[in-house]
């Protein structure tokens, strides 16, 4: 092991404990415009972060090349960054041996996919895209990205863990127009195989979704029964997925502070969070602390179950971490974070939600999420649109319009859950939802 003699090394200065996260991050980024290459890029990028528990306190360190003779530097960092820490909170190592679930969460194929092949899938499907209606003014983004991460994490505890995990996604944005009218739209295909592509889906979903688009106009204000459509319910989720935060309750930033055991939605609503899912970018057997992963209800039939945990927050709480503490990136502190979490589908087909909707609006897009939601509270206006539903029918595209309210509120006034079950590119998945009543501000 090339870190022995750094182990051995901070056990004689002192240091209690000491971990070692390596991670080797590779990415190739391939986009098109005009039937032309604009955009070819490879990367691939290792780094090291160091950290040691001395006298109490925890100190780290990273470096992006890591060689034996660099050991008194980074011991004496460690030592220093932890010397100058003045929190009282316990920032305690993985200390027992984990066992963890066997997965294969690297594809060959889809890592050996040539560059020829990914310039080739891009020109068909702009091509395909600009062919498929005259309304089509432009393909504004058509781009490949595969990711590779590999990660190793071991501590003077005799913890070993690695993994290593690819993906890729095909993002196409088009630009249509009819008179005076233009309208745009993203979408986004997500691969953990190359089977996962399916140009003909993804060529009727960028048409369908930008044309049907055009000519739309507000609404009347209101209060109405309202559709959520999958996709703009998964980002409603990515933001409620920030209240489950262990740190965030502890600090008195969560609105789900006290509520353990109690039922907070709809009965309907059961949320999951499975790092089990080998067919979802954010699986994962360990986490970046080398804690085993478990897949847990966090919402059970209304009812709050659990938050998540890393070590540092378990500690606090007397539990233990239900793997949860992950990193953005080598250099950055271990934070808190979901893996692949969804609300579980229901049994009914998204055109039975819309006749039991029978009139009100289907909303397909949300924006403004950030400035949008009071974090605190988890009260939202949100900029929205979609279409408004007439006796049971998806009638005209709606746009400029607001929707408002509390997301625990209308969680708890849920009527059907749709059986479409779908993920964003965050790993966070929703069904369709209709919902008893939203207000919705327009004309």
């Amino acid at each position: 092991m090339k870190y022995s003699l750094l182990f051995e090394m901070a056990k004689a200065s002192g240091i209690d404990a000491l971990e070692v996260y390596e991670q080797t991050n590779t990415q190739r980024n391939i986009q098109i415009f005009e039937s032309k290459v604009d955009t070819y890029q490879d990367s691939s990028i290792t780094g090291i972060n160091i950290r040691g528990k001395y006298n109490g306190k925890i100190g780290n360190t990273f470096v992006e090349l890591y060689d034996e003779g660099m050991n008194e530097i980074i011991l004496k960092r460690i030592i220093d960054n932890a010397s100058s820490i003045s929190s009282t909170d316990d920032v305690p190592f993985l200390s027992e041996v984990q066992e963890y679930q066997e997965m294969e969460l690297f594809n060959e194929e889809l890592a050996n996919t040539s560059t020829k092949e990914i310039i080739d899938l891009l020109l068909s499907l702009e091509n395909k895209i600009l062919a498929g209606d005259p309304r089509i003014d432009q393909v504004t983004d058509c781009g490949y990205t595969y990711g590779d991460s590999k990660v190793v994490i071991m501590n003077s505890h005799g913890i070993e863990a690695e993994r290593h995990t690819n993906y890729a996604y095909i993002l196409v944005g088009t630009l249509a127009k009819e008179n005076e009218d233009v309208q745009s739209d993203y979408q986004i295909t997500i691969m953990k195989k190359k089977e996962d592509y399916k140009e003909s889906e993804m060529v009727e979903r960028a048409l369908k979704e930008v044309l049907s688009k055009l000519n739309a106009k507000s609404m009347k204000s209101g209060s109405y029964k309202t559709i959520i459509r999958n996709d703009a319910m998964s980002s409603l989720l990515d933001v409620l997925s920030q209240s489950f935060s262990a740190d965030s309750v502890q600090k008195g930033l969560s609105v789900l502070k006290d509520k353990m055991e109690q039922k907070i939605v709809s009965e309907k609503i059961t949320v999951v969070d499975d790092p089990f899912r080998s067919d979802l970018i954010g699986s994962s057997t360990f986490d970046d602390e080398g804690t085993a992963s478990v897949r847990l209800s966090m919402i059970e039939h209304g009812v709050l179950k659990n938050f998540y945990h890393n070590l540092k927050t378990a500690k606090k709480a007397n539990t233990t971490s239900n793997g949860h503490g992950y990193r953005s990136g080598y250099a950055s502190p271990v934070s808190i974070s979901p893996t692949n979490l969804y609300i579980q589908a229901g049994d009914t087909c998204f055109n039975d939600l819309v006749k039991q909707c029978e009139n009100g609006v289907l909303i397909t897009d949300v924006s403004g999420l950030h400035a949008g939601f009071n974090q605190l509270t988890l009260d939202f206006s949100l900029q929205a649109s979609g279409f408004v539903i007439e006796n049971g029918s998806v009638a005209r595209p709606v746009n400029l319009i607001t929707i408002s309210g509390n997301l625990l509120d209308i969680l708890s006034h849920v009527e059907a859950l749709g059986n479409d079950l779908k993920f964003n590119s965050s790993a966070v998945g929703s069904p369709s939802i209709l919902f008893t009543a939203i207000n919705v501000s327009g004309e």
